[in-house]
C-alpha cells in the first residue's frame, strides 16, 4: 500500500471520528431554552417563586440532604454526619453574571451564594411539596420534596 494513501486513510478516519464527537456533545449543555421548554408545564412566575421556596426541601435523589430556604434569603444545606453549610440566596439579584443572564432568557435566576462558591437554577417547578432546580447552563436538575 502506498504511504500516502495510508496517510489519507489515517487523516480521513480522524475527521469522521473527530465529526462524531463533535456532533455527540452538541447536545451535551443545551441552552436554557431548550431545557426549559422540554416541561409540559409553565415554569413559577417570579412572585410564585418568592413566596413559595421558603421551607425545608429533602433531595428526591438523596434523602441525606437537605436544603432550607428562611426569611431575609438565608439558605442552609445539610447532609447527614456533615457540617451545615449556610449561605444567601435572592432571586434576579445584582450579583448574577452577565453570561447566566443570558443563558437565562426571561427566567428568573435563583442564585444562592455560599463561601466557597456561587450556583445559579432556574426553577422549573414549585408546588406546595415539590421544587425542581435546573443549574443554568446544564441539564442537571434538582428535585426536593418539601419537608
Amino acid at each position: 500500500m502506498n504511504q500516502n494513501v495510508a496517510i489519507g486513510i489515517v487523516v480521513v478516519l480522524a475527521l469522521l471520528a473527530g465529526g462524531y464527537l463533535w456532533y455527540q456533545n452538541q447536545g451535551a449543555l443545551p441552552l436554557v431554552e431548550e431545557a426549559r421548554e422540554a416541561p409540559s408545564e409553565t415554569p413559577p412566575s417570579s412572585t410564585a417563586i418568592t413566596q413559595g421556596i421558603e421551607g425545608s426541601w429533602r433531595s428526591s435523589a438523596d434523602p441525606k440532604f437537605t436544603r432550607s430556604f428562611g426569611a431575609g434569603g438565608t439558605v442552609t444545606d445539610r447532609y447527614e454526619g456533615q457540617a451545615d453549610v449556610t449561605g444567601h440566596y435572592e432571586l434576579d439579584g445584582d450579583h448574577v453574571p452577565a453570561q447566566v443572564k443570558s443563558l437565562a432568557g426571561s427566567a428568573p435566576v435563583l442564585a444562592i451564594e455560599y463561601p466557597e462558591e456561587a450556583q445559579f437554577f432556574l426553577v422549573t417547578k414549585l408546588t406546595a411539596t415539590e421544587l425542581e432546580l435546573l443549574r443554568v447552563g446544564t441539564t442537571e436538575t434538582l428535585r426536593f420534596t418539601r419537608m
